[in-house]
């Protein structure tokens, strides 16, 4: 496996087990996704069967907008040097 990730430029790094405070931010990241699809689907009133695609809105939603961890600049620029288009963003369960 070390070798593939050589191959494949991936760094790996290990973490020690039962120890869930080395994964504060991807937490706090779980639980910003969480909360927002949740609010989605109760302001939408839709099923809770259409969580995948709740979350999947939040995702690519938080990765537009600004946060403290990212500073002036959204995910989205930060990977791909651009300022992402937000014309097509709707009400969530509108169409």
């Amino acid at each position: 496996m070390e070798e593939f990730y050589k191959q494949k430029g991936i760094i790996h790094e290990t973490s020690a087990p039962y120890t869930p405070e080395a994964n504060g931010k991807v937490q706090r990241d779980n639980r910003s996704l969480k909360k927002c699809a949740r609010t989605m689907l109760i302001a939408s009133k839709l099923p809770n069967n259409l969580w995948g695609e709740a979350i999947s809105t939040a995702a690519y939603l938080l990765n537009r907008t600004l946060n403290s961890t990212t500073g002036s600049k959204t995910a989205f620029e930060q990977v791909f040097n651009k300022v992402p288009y937000l014309g097509h963003v709707g009400v969530f369960g509108s169409n």
